[in-house]
């Protein structure tokens, strides 16, 4: 069923052949038993397609793997929620009746009328029909070839895998034991002789991609872990660009280059993927380096997903433009606050980030005020905040995938060329994202950095066969079963062992390995899984043409689950704060709620002759994570009026940003409104700056709420503390 396309099928027509068979009553009934289940499939009708699939239906993929009727329904909502845009014809080839039995011969036409690109997939599957209590009920149906066209070129033209008679699987296998160079262990301690033929392939390469064929298991981590200490050591590579925002990569980077907080806090603020002890012992790995490095290069550390914190994107943008032309703040904060993270964006925010992006790339070339890092930041934000409003901006869930895919191709290249421009770079993604081949209308990242690196863009992808695996800690362990014998695992262990390489680039295709791997074979991968129900062979078997795709092939027989870190929880303390502390003159509760990092801490100091008004601050040692001071203010004097909260804030080594908050709750408790400083945040190190929050309380509220806000490491003060009301009017 193709659901690595998330295909959603909305029309549906039924074109019988003229062959109808000797039957022509039972062909009419399944012709538009045909129609109805197009429709089933167009609603992801559970119950109409319970009544026209047979109980036992039998789904075939991928020979040896089957689908039951559970699961093949489960893909066809799965296909409906995801992608509701795309639609269907059903033609039937050949259709023959007999006793009681029918074949089927038919063509599943897809296309997506949303799709920007002319999009068309055309599956030819063979089905088997049976009359149970007098209804036709589909029992059988396998996938026989897909071909896959984006505006009007094949991208994928898959067929059935071939079954190998004895002699040819021989011929495969002997060539495989023959080429194929032992890895002795996954451990990243372990001695690097083994990594030569890698050394040899790999040559001048500038950048190296290491791929996964899972997100969760424990024996890639450690291999890639190793790989890149073999690049480093070996080779020459000093910056390391991983699957996770750039945001959260300059978190890691802050604690490899200066040992600010600590490795497991850093890694907090990554996706859930990589907070693992194996991801974990890198980033020591590479901080430990750095302390012994002597006069070798300093190793880095870099985000390349467009997937990042619209909060913290839009305050360095504003941060960079206060300083340079602060003539533009309000629009360009107006320009910016459509800016969210997995939200639909229209044409004119798209518009609006462009402009801003535009506006930076012109003003950091003749900027002299600010250091290099704060121009590589905003210019770089920028090119975030408008990528996320463009993979967005389409509703179409494909688009959005070759969208992000596209975005980090021209993240990595932005490290190549103008953040790291003389340095040699690692890439750690998946498997997916790091392929020079397209597969059913998907472009990866690594097509367009083949195309733009030519040889010098080197991948090493890593297989599986079978085992276990833990993509985040919030879920069990998965386990997988061993491949079917012509999958690419199924062929791959054949030689009986358990850990090897394979260069692909040499390959003759004129060989039996070589004609293997430079056709389309179907191999697993697997991504973020949560359950069983995601190990379908149609959500997780493709055909890839394995040389177009990589250019080393490392296999692992039997893998096991990543050893996930306890995930950061919420912890709420209460605070001991001095009477008048900041300028608070109203009685008031005090607490501190932090998030992913246990560095923070909060206080107040009375007044003093240096303060008249005392203090109240807020704290972290810790490089991720974020937390937040709360206090109360009684609600009753301000009930229908306009208030606003005025004070003094000053700020040391605020990386990520920082500032006051105040919020009103109605009468059920949930918040009315909330300001957050978020479009003129302390960043760095900072004088004291006066702020002003204003705010409507309606008369039903039940609570105001304040406090200090603090994202990353760094202190936060604030004094001259005052609530007063501005205006007579009011909210109800």
């Amino acid at each position: 069923m193709l659901a690595h396309l998330a295909f959603a099928f909305l029309t549906a027509n039924v074109a019988p052949s003229s062959e109808q068979g000797a039957r022509p009553a039972a062909s009419v009934s399944i012709v538009a038993a045909y129609a109805r289940l197009a429709r089933s499939y167009e609603n992801a009708d559970e119950p109409a397609l319970r009544a026209l699939l047979a109980a036992d239906f039998d789904f075939v993929f991928v020979p040896g793997t089957n689908e039951s009727l559970s699961q093949y329904i489960a893909d066809w909502k799965e296909n409906k929620q995801a992608l509701p845009g795309l639609g269907v014809s059903i033609s039937v080839v050949r259709l023959r009746v007999h006793a009681g039995t029918a074949d089927a011969e038919i063509l599943l036409t897809r296309s997506d009328s949303r799709s920007i690109h002319a999009l068309v997939d055309v599956q030819r599957e063979e089905d088997r029909w049976e009359l149970r209590n007098g209804t036709w009920a589909l029992v059988k149906a396998q996938t026989i070839s897909d071909a896959t066209s984006l505006d009007g070129a094949i991208v994928s033209h898959d067929g059935p895998a071939t079954i190998h008679t004895m002699s040819q699987r021989g011929a495969i296998v002997a060539q495989l034991k023959e080429l194929a160079w032992r890895i002795e262990t996954s451990l990243p301690d372990a001695s690097q002789r083994d990594f030569l033929p890698l050394y040899n392939a790999i040559g001048s390469a500038r950048i190296v991609a290491m791929g996964e064929g899972t997100h969760g298991t424990s024996e890639f981590f450690s291999l890639k872990n190793r790989i890149f200490r073999f690049l480093v050591e070996k080779m020459g590579f000093t910056v390391l660009a991983m699957e996770t925002s750039w945001n959260s990569g300059l978190a890691i980077d802050r604690f490899v280059t200066s040992g600010q907080g600590s490795a497991r806090a850093a890694l907090a603020s990554a996706f859930p993927v990589w907070n693992n002890q194996e991801v974990l012992d890198l980033i020591e790995w590479m901080r430990a380096y750095n302390i012994t490095r002597g006069n070798r290069a300093a190793l880095r550390f870099v985000g390349i997903d467009m997937q990042d914190n619209p909060f913290f994107l839009r305050d360095t943008l504003l941060t960079f433009v206060r300083a340079t032309r602060p003539a533009d703040l309000d629009l360009t904060s107006q320009r910016l606050a459509c800016l969210k993270l997995v939200a639909p964006t229209t044409a004119a925010c798209v518009s609006g980030i462009a402009a801003v992006e535009r506006m930076v790339a012109n003003q950091v070339r003749i900027t002299t005020t600010l250091s290099r890092d704060q121009v590589l930041q905003a210019e770089h934000a920028a090119t975030v905040a408008l990528e996320i409003a463009q993979v967005f901006s389409s509703p179409d869930q494909l688009e959005q995938s070759n969208a992000r895919d596209g975005a980090m191709a021209r993240n990595v290249q932005w490290v190549a060329t103008t953040e790291f421009p003389r340095s040699r770079i690692a890439v750690w993604a998946h498997d997916g994202h790091v392929m020079t081949s397209s597969t059913y209308g998907m472009i990866p990242m690594g097509t367009y950095l083949r195309r733009r690196y030519g040889a010098s863009y080197y991948v090493i992808g890593l297989a599986f066969d079978g085992g276990s695996v833990k993509a985040t800690g919030a879920i069990p362990p998965v386990t997988v079963s061993p491949d079917p014998p012509e999958a690419v695992g199924g062929i791959l262990r054949s030689p009986g062992e358990s850990l090897f390489g394979l260069n692909l680039r040499p390959i003759s295709p004129q060989t039996p390995l070589g004609a293997y791997i430079s056709s389309e074979q179907p191999m697993r991968t697997l991504g973020a899984i949560t359950s069983s129900v995601d190990l379908n062979p149609s959500q997780t078997y493709g055909y890839v043409n394995l040389k177009q795709s990589f250019d080393t092939l490392i296999f692992l027989k039997t893998m096991h689950p990543a050893h996930a870190l306890e995930a950061p929880t919420a912890v709420t303390r209460s605070l001991a704060v001095p009477q008048g502390a900041g300028g608070v003159a109203w009685p008031t509760k005090w607490s501190l709620l932090s998030f992913g990092s246990v560095g923070y801490s909060a206080g107040g100091n009375a007044p003093s002759v240096a303060y008249p008004n005392g203090l109240l601050w807020l704290a972290s040692s810790g490089a991720g994570g974020n937390a937040m001071t709360g206090g109360t203010i009684p609600v009753v004097h301000y009930l229908g009026r306009r208030v606003q909260l005025t004070g003094d804030l000053q700020v040391s080594n605020a990386f990520g940003g920082a500032g006051a908050w105040l919020r009103v709750d109605g009468s059920n408790g949930k918040p009315i409104s909330f300001g957050t400083m978020s479009d003129r945040m302390l960043q760095g190190t900072t004088a004291w700056n006066p702020f002003s929050i204003k705010f409507d309380v309606p008369r039903d509220a039940r609570d105001i709420a304040f406090g200090l806000w603090l994202y990353g490491p760094g202190s936060l003060w604030a004094t001259n503390l005052k609530l007063e009301i501005i205006g007579g009017g009011s909210k109800s």
